[in-house]
């Protein structure tokens, strides 16, 4: 993309981001992966607050990649607009952080199918430190224009309007204050906002908060940082769960630099670990002291303190079993 159409259209942007990206470790999610990551990112919220440490980039740097088909469910507030979207083929996320990995922003890019790349000139803007609840707006806005009556007004009109909507993946908690109070915790550590290298080309069209193209680009980011918590969530548990092969260029690099192409980026290419995963089935196996009808539950992940564990299919209840069902709903 560096020197591109696009490129020049956005005035450079783009190859200020790519040489950052260079500099990235990269993740590749396989399937079961991207699925594992839709699952936990419905969890409770109050069970996501709890493991918010265990949130953190494994590098300054570090660019996940997936195909947007191979997840479960839709992203918060898809397709808010008249026409859908087009799915892409694949998204990218390019995970910026400080030299602790818990606060950054996040860029998001992806491919069409039809091979058009594109890079989204808004981000995500994090804070995954625990012992810091201010909202990430506010620290954007006052280390920008200081702690003036505007920037109050602005962040308060903010953090209202959060407190009274419910992410989507989180509706079904909307009669419990508990819930309710760690979704909006959750919620106020990340924000949209204009990246620097783009700023001369939202400057250059007018795109600013209400106008349809930056409107766009912000249902572009929805729940996409929530799916990158739940992937590093999986990957930072305590029970490893995720198993990281990384690939191996060198032999086809050497002929590729021989023939004076630019070289391969390597990734780590994440599964779950199966055989960790299914231990857990024996401490899942106990009787329900609700005395509930046998019946069997599916599988499933639970966010804990220390992380992230899995629950095998198993029974649960007592007396005669309930009478079988062909399928059911679940409302995500």
């Amino acid at each position: 993309m560096p020197g591109g159409d696009t490129d020049r259209i956005m005035l450079g942007g783009i190859s200020t981001i790519v040489n950052e990206l260079k500099q990235a470790q990269c993740f590749q999610l396989s399937q079961d992966i991207s699925f594992a990551c839709s699952d936990v990112l419905r969890s409770r919220p109050s069970s996501l607050l709890s493991a918010i440490d265990m949130i953190r980039s494994p590098y300054q740097r570090t660019w996940v990649e997936w195909s947007p088909s191979e997840r479960e469910g839709n992203r918060d507030n898809f397709a808010i607009f008249e026409h859908e979207k087009p799915m892409p083929k694949r998204v990218g996320a390019l995970i910026w952080t400080d030299e602790k990995c818990s606060r950054g922003f996040m860029i998001l890019a992806w491919e069409h199918k039809d091979g058009s790349l594109m890079m989204c000139p808004l981000g995500v803007i994090f804070n995954w430190d625990s012992g810091d609840g201010t909202p990430v707006i506010e620290q954007y806005l006052t280390s920008m224009y200081g702690d003036t009556d505007w920037v109050k007004r602005t962040v308060a009109s903010k953090v209202s309007w959060v407190r009274e909507n419910l992410p989507d993946k989180w509706q079904r908690f909307d009669g419990d204050e508990r819930e309710k109070a760690a979704a909006h915790e959750l919620s106020v550590r990340g924000e949209i906002i204009p990246l620097e290298p783009f700023v001369p080309f939202l400057a250059e069209f007018g795109l600013k908060p209400g106008v349809d193209w930056y409107e766009s680009f912000c249902d572009d980011l929805a729940g996409e940082l929530p799916f990158i918590e739940a992937f590093f969530l999986l990957l930072n548990s305590k029970n490893s769960i995720i198993r990281q092969e990384k690939d191996n260029l060198t032999k086809l690099n050497k002929a590729r630099a021989r023939n004076k192409k630019p070289p391969l980026r390597e990734f780590y290419v994440t599964r779950l670990r199966i055989s960790r995963v299914q231990r857990n089935r024996h401490r899942a196996a106990g009787l329900s002291h609700e005395q509930a009808k046998l019946h069997v539950v599916r599988g499933h992940f639970k966010v804990r303190k220390s992380g992230v564990y899995w629950w095998s299919p198993h029974p649960r209840g007592r007396g005669s079993a309930a009478a079988k069902r062909e399928g059911y709903m679940v409302n995500a």
